[in-house]
């Protein structure tokens, strides 16, 4: 459905606006996120965005079991 699409904004960008205290970043692989997670662990006194590059039709097991039903 349309909804679904998300818009094309550089999210990893938004702490810019929100926070001079903040940082982001742009992941597309598990190991570039989980880097970023544990920066994110490491810096809890700033704001992070990490924003995450999945493929279109990309979901987790368990939502697609739970269409099925």
């Amino acid at each position: 459905m349309p909804y679904n699409d998300i818009q094309r904004w550089n999210y990893h960008k938004l702490h810019e606006i929100f926070a001079s205290n903040g940082w982001g970043i742009k992941v597309s692989t598990e190991s570039e996120l989980e880097s970023a997670l544990q920066k994110a662990e490491q810096n809890r006194n700033q704001l992070a965005f990490i924003e995450v590059v999945m493929g279109k039709m990309d979901s987790p097991e368990i939502l697609l079991k739970m269409l099925q039903n």
